[in-house]
């Protein structure tokens, strides 16, 4: 589609959503935001899908201006968040790193474990009588 005619597509639905009136605008708006939780989750499914092929089949440069506009868009919306926000969001981030700390502190103790229980050695299997031997078992 040629750049013109999209501007004009758009230009032509500016003008019709400022000519309603407040109640047809609020009701457009609710339609507008809750059309992905009406919908089924085959139609998600297709939904994702659809927009998945849309992004294998863009340009490398097209995906670099994506990224940079949702990148952008991310810092606007954190530059926006009143004090409030900030704080939750600094909190949640924190929960998020210290629920990390711990998971890694549980791995920890999970090598701990496997190192106490093979400290005994490995044990080798006696190709003549395949009994199990340890290392320090003659």
């Amino acid at each position: 589609m040629a750049k013109e005619k999209k501007q004009k597509i758009l230009e032509n639905r500016r003008t019709i959503y400022e000519v309603l009136d407040k109640s047809k605008k609020e009701e457009v708006l609710t339609k507008n935001m809750s059309y992905k939780e009406t919908m089924g989750e085959e139609q998600k499914q297709k939904l994702l899908e659809n927009k998945r092929a849309k992004y294998q089949v863009m340009d490398i440069s097209k995906k670099k201006e994506l990224i940079a506009i949702s990148s952008s868009k991310i810092m606007s919306h954190c530059m926006l968040l009143n004090s409030q926000q900030k704080n939750d969001l600094l909190n949640r981030e924190k929960e998020k790193r210290m629920e990390k700390k711990s998971q890694i502190h549980d791995i920890d103790t999970y090598i701990d474990e496997f190192k106490k229980q093979i400290k005994a050695g490995p044990f080798y299997i006696c190709c003549v009588c395949n009994r199990t031997l340890y290392k320090n078992s003659a």
